[in-house]
């Protein structure tokens, strides 16, 4: 009579910590308003923002960097812009159940980024000129991990269009309409 009521114990105690478990990772969620500064080819300031338990919605301003060979002339260029780009951070539970760190929204993200750059201030070398104002819409890629409390770290690939876009020669988009999006950046929480 005793060992059936330990199996009932055991059963019971199980049941608890498996819906323990599963309440813990239903909680599991981005960062409710997170600001960043970045580096990579650029500088930038960014903040996140908490849409759902895995969406947030990414605006940032910054300095752009781009680099262009034509010939024998090299231009390397910075150019002021804004995005807005709502992130699906699509592993977020799954890094929890492993253990790994979550924390500060590190996990891998799918988004969609719209960045906006205007022609009417450029810093680059040789007088280079964006021909055009540009609106690019890129879907992306991406993971952010953590270094420690403050420091992470942010790598992604993507790839759009010029919604702007004009059948002329442009320091970006060299005569095309599609782009890239190549992230590569160190950054600090504030």
């Amino acid at each position: 009579m005793e060992l059936r009521s330990m199996k009932k114990r055991i059963g019971l105690v199980m049941l608890l910590f498996t819906l323990g478990v599963s309440a813990q990772v239903d909680n599991v969620s981005v960062v409710k308003n997170l600001y960043n500064v970045q580096a990579g080819f650029g500088l930038w300031v960014n903040n996140e923002t908490k849409l759902t338990s895995e969406v947030t919605l990414r605006s940032e301003i910054g300095l752009n960097g781009g680099y262009q060979k034509e010939g024998n002339t090299s231009t390397l260029a910075f150019i002021p812009g804004v995005s807005v780009e709502p992130r699906w951070y699509f592993n977020l539970k799954k890094r929890y159940t492993k253990g790994k760190d979550v924390a500060f929204n590190s996990a891998n993200y799918w988004s969609v980024k719209a960045f906006y750059v205007s022609n009417a201030f450029i810093l680059a070398t040789n007088n280079a000129e964006l021909e055009n104002n540009q609106l690019n819409i890129t879907v992306n890629w991406g993971l952010k991990r953590n270094i420690n409390a403050h420091w992470h770290y942010e790598l992604g690939v993507g790839l759009g269009a010029n919604a702007l876009y004009k059948d002329e020669d442009s320091l970006f988009t060299n005569n095309s309409p599609l782009v890239g999006n190549l992230t590569v950046r160190i950054g600090y929480k504030l």
